[in-house]
């Protein structure tokens, strides 16, 4: 029988007492049993001696290693005792920024360095220069909301990775260096593989970094405190490596199961963990939050000094601190950021980063930002999603750095509005005729401005609020004379399924990093509005104008996306989860089998006459007519 024993310590982020141990019965997300728990006991000094020992009393009693017998536990232990071993806290008091009930929200959306952050100072006025924010990087992928009220208070709320998350991926990055060095590495490649190894961490922000130079292992290397505590933590790796090597003649599966079991590994990762908290503790700006196991969960922040919230959210954000490995931007997940205005329109701006789904960042909006770098080739495939899932009518396009359009042929603004335009033109044409309609009515025909030029340097950028233009376009169609709908012909709606699930089908073959229900979803939608939806057959009038058919079409392609979604996720992934799963996780020539060989079982004839009955019902509900 295995034996378990908890051991308190101070906080390391707040005035109190937290305990460690390992957990009888719980299993960490790869599966391991008995990981490792933090949990925060008491404030007072006094009373950590008595709830230990009931905890450790708790942790020698097998019949109460379960939830069922949670009530007997609470009739005989301390109810945190209780707390910290069943898991059941009470939520803490979570300080809100304010919410603008009545606000204009705007979508952005675009490729990274496009120019996104150059448009949130533009709309609110923030001086790049004076005001440090808001600050992103490439590495950074937090989701920030922008809320523009009429508040006198600055607010924001930055919410952070959970500590077991943060620990798994400290987990992981440790094992795949201790490989590293097991498979005949140097201590070189260690640490250059604990600190730029794994992109999901950045250790090297979070810890400091070591220079890209095997001198880093010689007399001359560098004395700055953060290289030497890399060293430190190198030189742990490496002896726990070697011990481990000792008993496992071979790098296999047994090497990580021994290495994951060495009581020397776990207090390394405690450490690394305890360094990251101390990180935290810095930045005294802020009000913070924590969770059952005393790792912050978000900081709050409110202030009536506009200098003050600038600067707080800068030193938290920012790289500045990277070299000594005290930053906390890797750990962010998101930052909801209100800053007061005196304008009468209240506008939210939601800038999404973390894999969220192009349909779940836009579908709230009133309004799409889309930015592109016009120095760079236009890359159309979001746009004809935009399009098709319902949302054309939001849309506005910016091209951003035009100063980097260098030349003769560039020399007047005029010149470079008119290179834009025709860049989105030639990009437009080289799509199938009712995929370049599309686009062409949505980029031009509502009031949608294609060659808006945005100037990114720093003495301009602040001016930018007066070149944006905030597209309030109404959704609703107009009527004119009878009732407008689209005629359809039944007969030929099976091909074009079929085509485009053959389209899927040849599309899925060549994405390697795609989640595959969202990737679906988007697929067939795309496929089957251009395809079916928008090639009537025929009109119930011809009193209506393009513009007012086009508006028919839109009406149709967000109900159609949500119908499609529905029932791929209850006909393809519900049912068979784990299989989606197992292929998600496969790469080459593997990969390439198992799509083909989920494909041919599931999208077959059955999955085909159900997502005919799909666009049929889309289609009727929205006053189509089907002739069979």
């Amino acid at each position: 029988m295995k034996f378990f024993r908890a051991k308190a310590f101070p906080s390391v982020s707040r005035k109190g007492w937290c305990v460690l141990f390992q957990h009888p019965f719980q299993t960490d997300k790869s599966g391991n049993k008995y990981p490792v728990v933090k949990r925060y006991l008491c404030a007072e000094q006094e009373e950590v001696d008595v709830l230990v020992d009931e905890l450790n009393e708790l942790l020698r009693i097998e019949e109460y290693w379960t939830s069922t017998v949670k009530g007997r536990a609470k009739a005989r232990y301390d109810q945190r005792v209780v707390n910290a071993f069943y898991d059941e806290v009470d939520e803490p008091d979570t300080s809100t920024v304010n919410k603008s009930t009545d606000a204009y929200h705007i979508s952005l959306i675009g490729e990274a360095e496009s120019g996104k952050t150059s448009i949130v100072r533009a709309i609110f006025g923030i001086h790049p220069a004076r005001e440090k924010f808001p600050i992103r990087f490439r590495k950074a992928s937090y989701d920030t909301v922008y809320e523009m009220t009429h508040s006198a208070a600055y607010e924001a709320k930055v919410s952070f990775l959970s500590r077991q998350q943060v620990y798994e991926t400290l987990e992981k990055t440790v094992i795949e260096s201790a490989l590293v060095y097991a498979s005949g590495g140097t201590d070189y490649d260690l640490a250059v593989a604990l600190v730029h190894g794994n992109p999901e961490l950045h250790f090297e922000a979070l810890f400091g970094e070591v220079p890209y130079s095997p001198r880093y292992f010689t007399e001359q290397s560098s004395t700055a405190k953060s290289t030497k505590r890399i060293f430190q933590y190198v030189e742990s790796i490496k002896s726990l490596t070697n011990t481990v090597l000792e008993e496992s003649t071979e790098v296999t599966e047994d090497f990580e199961q021994l290495f994951l079991q060495k009581t020397e590994y776990r207090q390394l990762i405690e450490t690394l963990l305890t360094c990251i908290e101390r990180s935290f503790k810095e930045k005294c700006d802020f009000t913070w939050s924590y969770g059952i196991d005393d790792w912050p969960k978000f900081a709050f922040i409110s202030t009536e000094s506009r200098a003050h919230y600038f600067t707080a959210l800068h030193r938290l954000t920012t790289e500045a601190e990277k070299a000594d490995g005290a930053s906390c931007y890797p750990l962010i997940t998101s930052i909801h950021a209100t800053i007061p205005s005196v304008k009468e329109q209240l506008i939210v701006i939601q800038d999404s980063r973390r894999g969220t789904s192009l349909h779940d960042q836009v579908k709230e909006a009133d309004h799409i930002i889309y930015t592109h770098d016009a120095s760079r080739e236009i890359k159309i495939d979001k746009l004809k999603q935009l399009i098709s899932y319902g949302y054309g009518y939001k849309l506005q396009m910016i091209f951003t750095h035009a100063e980097r359009l260098q030349g003769e042929r560039y020399a007047e603004e005029r010149a470079k509005k008119h290179c834009l335009s025709a860049a989105i033109q030639a990009c437009i044409q080289r799509e199938e005729q009712a995929v370049a309609t599309q686009l062409s009515y949505y980029l031009t025909a509502v009031r949608v401005d294609i060659a808006s030029y945005l100037n990114r340097s720093d003495e301009d950028d602040h001016q930018l609020s007066k070149m944006v233009c905030i597209n309030q376009v109404s959704s609703t169609p107009k009527q004119v004379g009878a009732e407008l709908n689209p005629i359809y012909l039944s007969i030929l709606a099976p091909p074009i399924i079929t085509k485009a699930i053959s389209h899927l089908y040849s599309h899925l073959l060549q994405q390697d990093d795609k989640v595959f229900p969202e990737e679906l979803t988007s697929q067939l939608a795309t496929e089957l509005y251009y395809g079916f939806v928008t090639e009537p057959s025929g009109w119930s009038t011809s009193y209506h104008s393009a513009t007012d058919r086009q508006r028919t079409f839109q009406a149709i392609a967000n109900s159609l996306f949500l119908a499609i979604q529905a029932y791929v996720l209850e006909e393809g992934v519900n049912r068979e989860g784990k299989e989606w799963a197992a292929i998600q996780r496969t790469k080459g020539e593997e990969r390439e089998y198992c799509v083909k060989k989920l494909l041919q079982t599931k999208m077959n004839k059955e999955f085909e006459r159900g997502l005919y009955y799909v666009v049929k019902h889309v289609v009727e509900s929205h006053g189509g007519i089907f002739i069979h």
